[in-house]
């Protein structure tokens, strides 16, 4: 069930990129965020879940529409950039967002290599409650 959860957000997530119809994106967008409250509720994370239910399909979804009421609903087609010294800028300018990504996501995967083990005894956070779980566990 989850693999099948995780295939439905890729999809939904690649469609609304993909989309050229705003109103289409934006709708792929609530099935998105409905879908993710599915796998908030699988986690047991049922306030995750409702919270993203709420926000995430339901005002957002509002702020949207509201947004392409003041807008045109179509993506417009883009002109070729005529050829001259600015091309290269243009081209640098668009592989920036994705240097940035993957710097970021470099830095997170780098302040990731210094935790401890899931479930580790040791680990900083189980040091102090661990003890107190496991003998009074039982009577609370």
């Amino acid at each position: 069930m989850d693999i099948i959860l995780l295939l439905i957000l890729v999809v939904c997530a690649l469609a609304a990129v993909f989309m050229k119809d705003l109103l289409s994106a934006s709708i792929i967008l609530v099935v998105y965020s409905l879908i993710m409250a599915i796998v908030w509720m699988t986690l047991n994370a049922v306030d995750v879940a409702f919270t993203e239910a709420s926000v995430g399909a339901g005002i957002t979804t509002v702020l949207i529409i509201a947004a392409l009421s003041r807008t045109v609903r179509y993506e417009a087609k883009s002109q070729p950039a005529p050829p001259g010294p600015w091309s290269m800028g243009r081209a640098i300018m668009r592989l920036l967002p994705v240097v940035i990504v993957i710097a970021i996501g470099g830095v997170l995967i780098y302040g990731t290599m210094d935790m401890p083990d899931f479930g580790d005894p040791a680990a900083p956070a189980n040091h102090h409650v661990a003890d107190r779980y496991i003998k009074e566990g039982h009577h609370e």
